[in-house]
C-alpha cells in the first residue's frame, strides 16, 4: 500500500514542471496541470498538501481533487512501492567504481562547504560534463554496487517570499534504489553515525569520524530500512547527527521505531551550537576549530533511550501528611482532605448562578491571607468585577453600607477612604494577581491555548504564586470548527497537571456540569461536562452548589468532595460541608463567628461587627 512522502512530490514536481511556490504547507502550482487557468490563465488555484499529498483545484469549472496516489498515475508518474524494479547498474559503465572521478567543479563546490579535496575525491563526487553546477553523488551499497544516484543544483537559491520556485535544489535519478550514503566507506561494526544530507555525512568524514552517513530522502522518509536493515543492525550503536529543528533533532523518532533493539544516542541539542546542521557548524568555526566541535558532538551524543523509572528503593520516600500544605479556610473541609497538597490539579464545578466564582475567590482571601501567594484568572468577569468582589469579601459587612430600595441596592464601604487604603495595604503585602482580561497572545504562537499555558508558567515563576485560580476551562481553549473539542480539554488538563507539579502549585479549575436531564440538583463526578479525562487526571473534584434541604436553610450552600486521590475520604450528597453565606459582603463561612474575621486587622481601624442574621 502506498505511503505518501514528501520526496514523491518532489519527484513529481520536477516531472511535471511548471512554476511551483511553497505556502505554508502547501506546494502551489502557477497554473493547474489540468485545467492550466481556464481561458483566463487563473494563477495559483492548484494546490498539493506536503502533508498528506491531498490535491485541489480552487477553480471552480475545473474542481479537481482527490489522493496523491490518483494525482501521479493521471499524469503516468510512477511511484515506487513494494513491486518496483529498480535499475541495475551493475556491469555498466556508469556502475564501475573506476569510472568515478571526483572532478574540479566539484571540488571547488564542496570547498564553499569546508569540505576537502580528499573526502571528494574519497566519496567520488563528480558533476556534468555540461552541466559543471550540477553535482552528481553516487549512492553504492556495502558490496560496491550503485544503487542510486542523487543530483544538487550548485547554483540553487532561495526564492523569496511569494516568488515561484524556479529550480530543483536536489532530486534522484528515476527508479532508483534508496541506501544510505556512504555505505560503502563504512567499517562493518562499531558505532554508526547518520545525518540528513549527505554533505553533513561528509563534513563528519573530514573531521575524522568513522563511519559517516546519510538518509537518501529527507528525515521524514524511511523506504531504505528494508534496504538497509542487515546492515545498520550489525552495528553496535547509533548515534544521530539530525538537523535542530524547532527545539528538536531529526531523525530519531524514526530510528528509534525502525530499530528498536539497538542503542541510539542523539547529539545533544546544546552541541549544535545554534546552528542547524554538522554542516553549519563546520562553517561557523574557523580553522580546525569546527572539526574538533563535530567530534565532541558525536563523543557527548546521549543516549535516547533512557527510561524515565527509578528502583522504588532509591525513592527518598516520606509521611505526606507532614508535607506542606495550604489550608482553604473551611475548617471541616480541611480537617477531612488535610489542606491543599503543593502539586495538585483541582476542579470545582457547580451550577450556574449558585456562585462557583464567589467561592473560588473566599478560597483566594483566604489562601492569601496565609502568605501564599495567588493569581486568578477570570474568562467570565472583568478584572474590575473580580476586584470588587474580593474587596468586599476582604472588608466584611462590618465595613460595608448597603442601600436597599425599591429601585435600587447599592452597597459602599464605610469610611472609603481608610478602608480602600487598608485593602490596598492587604493586598500588596499578601500579593493576589489577576490575569489580563484577555489571554496574551504570542505574535509567534497562533494557538492561544499554548501561548496562555506558556506565559502561566513563566508568571508562576516570577511572581512566586502557589495557588492558581482558572475560571473557567471553556474560556481557556481556542478550537477550530474541525477541532476535536473533547481532545482539546484532555490536552489542556495534562498540559495543567504537568505545571502543577512540575511548578509544586496548586491549580483550581472551575469547569462547569452538564446540562441535567432530570430536575435533580446532585452533581457527581460524571456530571462534569467535556472529556472524561478532566475528572481522571484530576486530583481532587469539589462540587459548590445550593442544596434543598429545610433543615440546613440557615447554610444555603454545601461543598462536596467528589474525588480526593491522597485520602480517598469523599463528602458526597449531605454529608458535604454546608456554608453560610452573607450577601451584603459575599462572605462563604461555616459559622456566624467567620463572618466577623477581620482580615484588615493592622491594616485599618477595627470596627464593631454588625451583622444580622
Amino acid at each position: 500500500m502506498y505511503e505518501f512522502v514528501k520526496e514523491d512530490l518532489d519527484g513529481f514536481r520536477q516531472f511535471v514542471g511548471g512554476d511551483t511556490r511553497e505556502h505554508g504547507k502547501e506546494l502551489e502550482w502557477k497554473h493547474c496541470p489540468y485545467c492550466e487557468g481556464g481561458e483566463h490563465g487563473d494563477k495559483w488555484t492548484f494546490s498539493i498538501s506536503t502533508e498528506t499529498g491531498q490535491f485541489i483545484c480552487q477553480r471552480a469549472s475545473c474542481g479537481k481533487q482527490g489522493a496523491f496516489v490518483q494525482l501521479a498515475r493521471d499524469f503516468g508518474y510512477n511511484l515506487p512501492d513494494a513491486e518496483t524494479e529498480y535499475k541495475d547498474y551493475t556491469g555498466s559503465a556508469i556502475g564501475k567504481l573506476e569510472t568515478w572521478v571526483a572532478t574540479d567543479e566539484a571540488k571547488e563546490y564542496l570547498r564553499t562547504r569546508r569540505i576537502p579535496d580528499e573526502i571528494v575525491e574519497k566519496y567520488k563526487i563528480t558533476t556534468y560534463a555540461n552541466q559543471p553546477k550540477t553535482m552528481v553523488f553516487p549512492f553504492f551499497d556495502d558490496r560496491d554496487e550503485l544503487q542510486c544516484i542523487k543530483y544538487r543544483n550548485a547554483a540553487y537559491t532561495k526564492p523569496k517570499n511569494g516568488e515561484a520556485k524556479r529550480q530543483m535544489k536536489e532530486w534522484w535519478e528515476s527508479n532508483t534504489k534508496p541506501i544510505l550514503y556512504g555505505m560503502w566507506l563504512c567499517e562493518k561494526s562499531g558505532t554508526l553515525v547518520v545525518t540528513e544530507g549527505q554533505i553533513d555525512a561528509l563534513s563528519l568524514a573530514a573531521a575524522g569520524i568513522k563511519n559517516p552517513v546519510s538518509v537518501p530522502g529527507g528525515a521524514q522518509n524511511f523506504r531504505w530500512v528494508k534496504y538497509c536493515r542487515d546492515f545498520v543492525e550489525r552495528y553496535n550503536e547509533i548515534v544521530i547527527f539530525g538537523d535542530c529543528e524547532n527545539g528538536k533533532i531529526t531523525l530519531v523518532d524514526g530510528f528509534c521505531k525502525h530499530f528498536p533493539k539497538i542503542k541510539i544516542r542523539a547529539v545533544r541539542i546544546v552541541d549544535y551550537l545554534k546552528c542547524k546542521d554538522a554542516n553549519e557548524i563546520l562553517q561557523g568555526f574557523p580553522g580546525n576549530h569546527g572539526y574538533a566541535i563535530l567530534r565532541e558532538c558525536v563523543e557527548n551524543a546521549a543516549d535516547v533511550r533512557r527510561l524515565p523509572v527509578k528502583k522504588m528503593s532509591d525513592i527518598d520516600w516520606h509521611y505526606s501528611d507532614t508535607e506542606p500544605k495550604i489550608k482553604t479556610g473551611f475548617l471541616q473541609l480541611d480537617r477531612t482532605i488535610k489542606g491543599l497538597a503543593y502539586g495538585q490539579l483541582c476542579i470545582l464545578t457547580g451550577w450556574s448562578g449558585d456562585g462557583k466564582s464567589n467561592f473560588a475567590s473566599q478560597m483566594a482571601v483566604n489562601i492569601a491571607h496565609q502568605g501564599v501567594g495567588v493569581l486568578i484568572y477570570s474568562g467570565e468577569m472583568s478584572n474590575e468585577l473580580v476586584t470588587e468582589q474580593i474587596s468586599f469579601i476582604i472588608a466584611g459587612a462590618s465595613r460595608i453600607t448597603q442601600t436597599i430600595s425599591e429601585d435600587d441596592d447599592t452597597r459602599t464601604l464605610t469610611d472609603e477612604d481608610e478602608t480602600r487604603k487598608g485593602i490596598t495595604a492587604w493586598m500588596i503585602h499578601n500579593k493576589i494577581y489577576l490575569w489580563e482580561d484577555q489571554p496574551i497572545m504570542d505574535d509567534n504562537q497562533k494557538d492561544e491555548t499554548v501561548s496562555f499555558l506558556n506565559q502561566l508558567e513563566m508568571a508562576i515563576d516570577m511572581l512566586e504564586c502557589r495557588f492558581i485560580i482558572l475560571d473557567n476551562l471553556m474560556t481557556l481553549l481556542t478550537v477550530s470548527e474541525d477541532s476535536d473539542v473533547y481532545q482539546a480539554q484532555t490536552n489542556l488538563i495534562k498540559r495543567l497537571k504537568t505545571v502543577a507539579r512540575a511548578k509544586n502549585v496548586v491549580i483550581l479549575l472551575v469547569a462547569h456540569p452538564r446540562k441535567s436531564p432530570t430536575s435533580s440538583r446532585e452533581l457527581t463526578q460524571d456530571s462534569i461536562s467535556g472529556s472524561k479525562d478532566i475528572v481522571n487526571l484530576a486530583d481532587m473534584v469539589f462540587a459548590y452548589t445550593r442544596h434543598r434541604d429545610p433543615e440546613k436553610a440557615q447554610y444555603p450552600r454545601r461543598l462536596n468532595v467528589l474525588k480526593n486521590r491522597r485520602r480517598g475520604i469523599l463528602l458526597e450528597g449531605d454529608e458535604g460541608v454546608y456554608l453560610m453565606y452573607d450577601q451584603k459582603s459575599g462572605r462563604i463561612a461555616e459559622s456566624k463567628n467567620d463572618f466577623g474575621f477581620d482580615y484588615l486587622e493592622g491594616y485599618a481601624k477595627p470596627v464593631i461587627p454588625e451583622i444580622d442574621f
